[in-house]
């Protein structure tokens, strides 16, 4: 399980490597798909968009729209929905989740 920190209302980049017990699969082919739960347990719809920075290298992006990370639903639990061409499922992390912790702007 990873730790994030994150701002509320970010629209930057969050930028993540898959790995698999230390090892970097090749998920070429594969489509991504970001799975966010608040703090309650509560499935989190988000609006921003997903994809590849490289499938070989098993990163992945997520672009937020503004209103995706709202402090008040943090920690987030986190995994990566990801969908291979047959049809077959795996999430990343396949243990544990990671967790988003989105902090309200504070200046």
């Amino acid at each position: 399980m990873a730790t994030v920190d994150l701002v509320e209302g970010q629209t930057a980049a969050v930028d993540v490597q898959l790995t698999n017990r230390s090892t970097v699969p090749d998920l070429t082919g594969s489509t991504p798909e970001l799975v966010l739960k608040g703090s309650d347990g509560s499935s989190v719809t988000t609006s921003g968009k997903v994809s590849w920075i490289d499938p070989a290298l098993a990163q992945v992006r997520f672009s937020p729209a503004s209103g995706d990370l709202v402090a008040a639903k943090s920690p987030y639990a986190a995994r990566w929905k990801l969908t291979d061409g047959g049809g077959k499922v795996a999430y990343w992390p396949d243990d544990e989740p990671d967790r988003w912790v989105v902090r309200a702007v504070t200046l």
